[in-house]
């Protein structure tokens, strides 16, 4: 394992602890929240409702929705748990100067 203390998080984290009742609401939330997220990245990335066949609206919303949270769900379930020090490097080094560098080529772009 890559974590040095993770004694009760190796098996459900801060879940370990709640009642079966707690639990299914938290595991509800979680997921929901999940469904809830791809559904305004379908919304705002994706073209909502708009599709390129002659079907109502909301399943095409619903389709695209689906396919994000499975690709989600798939590559939260598949991807390894990374160490805060290496996020907070990875923010610091690559994260902040690619945006540094976003926001001048933007600006460059429209106001240059």
């Amino acid at each position: 394992f890559d974590l040095m203390e993770a004694d009760s998080e190796l098996i459900a984290g801060w879940m370990t602890d709640m009642s079966p009742a707690y639990y299914a609401l938290a595991l509800f939330l979680d997921y929901s929240k999940v469904f809830m997220s791809s559904l305004l990245i379908s919304i705002l990335f994706l073209g909502g409702w708009l599709g390129p066949a002659p079907i109502p609206g909301a399943v095409w919303l619903l389709i695209k929705a689906i396919v994000i949270a499975v690709i989600a769900v798939i590559i939260r379930a598949t991807t390894f748990r990374m160490r805060i020090d290496r996020i907070l490097r990875m923010g610091w080094l690559i994260l902040i100067p690619l945006s540094l560098i976003n926001l001048i080529i933007t600006y460059i772009v429209f106001v240059g």
